[in-house]
C-alpha cells in the first residue's frame, strides 16, 4: 500500500511531465501568424459553417496543402483544375 509521501511524488511527477510537455509544443507549434495558423484557422472555421450545411462534411483525405507561390505556378494549377475532370469523361468513354 502506497503512502501519502508515494502520491505526492507521483503528483509531482505528472505535474513536471505536463510542463515539459507545454514547454515542448510551445516550441514546436505553428507561431501565431504564421501561414500554418492562418491555414488551421480557415480550416476550421470553414468545416464549422459546411457542417452547420452538411453534417458529412470532411475535407479531401490523402492530400497537401499547398502555397501557391507566383502567377505561372497559380496558371499551372488553375489549368489542371479545368482540365482533370474532362480526363475523367475521356477516360470513361475509352473503356
Amino acid at each position: 500500500i502506497a503512502d501519502a509521501d508515494d502520491a505526492d511524488d507521483a503528483d509531482d511527477a505528472v505535474q513536471t511531465l505536463q510542463c515539459n510537455v507545454s514547454s515542448v509544443m510551445a516550441n514546436i507549434s505553428p507561431k501565431r501568424g504564421s501561414i500554418s495558423t492562418i491555414i488551421r484557422s480557415y480550416k476550421s472555421i470553414t468545416s464549422k459553417h459546411a457542417r452547420k450545411l452538411n453534417s458529412n462534411f470532411g475535407w479531401q483525405s490523402l492530400f497537401h496543402d499547398r502555397i501557391i507561390r507566383n502567377a505561372p505556378e497559380f496558371n499551372r494549377i488553375e489549368k489542371y483544375i479545368i482540365e482533370n475532370p474532362l480526363k475523367w469523361e475521356l477516360n470513361k468513354t475509352q473503356k
